[in-house]
């Protein structure tokens, strides 16, 4: 392996040149003509601040998750942090509940399932976004979309129609899902989705009767 591009060894005449930001010790130690105790010596150190340049990195992504998590973070500031290469910062934006519409519209279509899977599950997120995530790809995505209880009826009712039946069973099973939709569920390919349907109905029939 050559030494990295920043770097230009040392020749007769003159020194190493480093671009800036470079660690000497790893020019040292990349540095094929140095003496070669001054590598070997020199090589322990350079890496060792490697490791420690990887861990301040690894705090820094920390520390914008922690603010894209934070309420009281402004939302210009949520929508910059919208677009963090990272995306345990992106997922901590998509969760955040006053991350603005717009923003988790954006982030709706991120290509981390696990930020689109909290785009689906804020409670901020408008009922165009949850239709957009009721047609994801990513079946886990929709899966999601399904079972959670505050999608609106009218994107459970197109759920209802998704071509894998487990998906179709967690629409039956969503308290939200309207009665228009279980009775089309009904009539499913699938023994189980309309049994879970006609528990559903069975279940709010009775809370009918108990409220009156």
């Amino acid at each position: 392996m050559g030494p990295p591009p920043f770097y230009t060894p040392a020749g007769r005449g003159r020194r190493p040149r480093m671009a800036r930001g470079a660690v000497p010790a790893y020019a040292w130690a990349m540095d094929e003509a140095a003496p070669r105790h001054r590598r070997a010596s020199t090589r322990a150190v350079a890496f060792a601040l490697l490791a420690w340049a990887a861990l301040a990195g690894a705090d820094d992504v920390r520390e914008r998750a922690r603010r894209a998590a934070l309420p009281a973070t402004p939302p210009a500031e949520l929508a910059r942090l919208a677009a963090d290469p990272h995306p345990r910062v992106r997922e901590a934006v998509a969760a955040n509940r006053r991350t603005p519409p717009g923003t988790l519209a954006r982030l709706a279509r991120d290509p981390e399932r696990a930020v689109r899977i909290a785009v689906a599950t804020n409670l901020r997120t408008p009922p165009a976004v949850h239709r957009l995530l009721a047609r994801d790809a990513d079946r886990e995505v929709r899966s999601v979309v399904a079972r959670f209880e505050y999608v609106p009826a009218e994107v459970l009712a197109e759920l209802a129609g998704d071509p894998d039946p487990d998906i179709r069973l967690e629409v039956a099973r969503n308290w939200n899902t309207d009665e228009a939709t279980l009775r089309r569920l009904l009539a499913d390919a699938h023994e189980e989705v309309r049994l879970a349907a006609a528990r559903s109905l069975a279940a709010r029939a009775e809370e009918a009767a108990d409220a009156r």
